[in-house]
């Protein structure tokens, strides 16, 4: 492989070039657009790599180019340890998922998302159907996108397992319907269980027995709905806020 930084390089080796296993996958999708538009128009943007061949940039152009036996056309950026800010900026434009920090980090070795990404597992094996790893996220960490994008997201597996608990005994409760694992429902119970840290979640399961929560399309609404149902005909002492 030439390695001429900052000059556009020319190869047809395809076996020159390797993905990092933090970045996230190609999609087939996006992919079969590219050899399409390569086709039409023959206008290719050059692939940013790494010195080692490392793909930081360009995935599914290569994807595309590789399938129609095309050359790729590439650039060279030394790699230091602000890489992955630079991967994940790259892909700002293509909206990364949820998942695909998560499987980033977690292939990086941060022990949050490692952590996330086995209880999501275990979740999904456990109810034995697929569960959006952006509720896992919501249920166990304080989810704040800016702090959760950059690596710093904080795990709250004690609070997150009795959230989690109760989110299953309330779907129960109410004949499986997973209409209760909204995002807007996990949020607001997780905010009026933070605030009140005498939350009865075995209280609030009698209660929904004879009485039906609604849910909401707004989180005050929806926080508001648990209050009224916890505090009905609860003891003065007992009700929460």
């Amino acid at each position: 492989m030439k390695t001429n930084l900052f000059q556009l390089n020319i190869s047809k080796n395809y076996d020159d070039f390797s993905f990092y296993k933090f970045n996230r996958s190609t999609d087939k999708n996006n992919v079969q657009k590219l050899m399409q538009s390569i086709k039409q128009y023959n206008l290719i943007s050059p692939l940013v790599v790494s010195e080692e061949g490392k793909i930081i940039d360009g995935q599914n152009r290569f994807e595309a180019l590789k399938r129609l036996k095309m050359p790729i056309h590439y650039v060279i950026r030394k790699t230091n340890k602000d890489i992955l800010n630079y991967i994940i900026d790259a892909q700002f434009k293509k909206t990364w998922t949820a998942k695909d920090y998560v499987d980033c980090y977690a292939e990086l070795g941060y022990e949050t998302y490692i952590a996330l990404k086995d209880i999501h597992n275990k979740t999904e094996k456990k109810l034995n159907t697929t569960f959006p790893i952006g509720k896992i996220i919501c249920i166990y960490t304080d989810y704040v996108q800016p702090k959760f994008k950059s690596g710093t997201a904080i795990l709250y597996k004690e609070f997150g397992d009795k959230l989690f608990s109760l989110l299953q005994d309330i779907v129960k409760t109410y004949n499986n319907n997973e209409m209760y694992y909204s995002s807007i429902n996990i949020k607001a119970l997780r905010k009026v269980m933070k605030r009140n840290k005498s939350f009865d979640t075995q209280h609030f399961i009698t209660q929904l027995e004879n009485n039906k929560l609604h849910v909401f399309s707004q989180n005050k609404d929806q926080e508001e709905e648990i209050i009224h149902i916890y505090n009905k005909n609860t003891l003065k002492s007992k009700k929460i806020k």
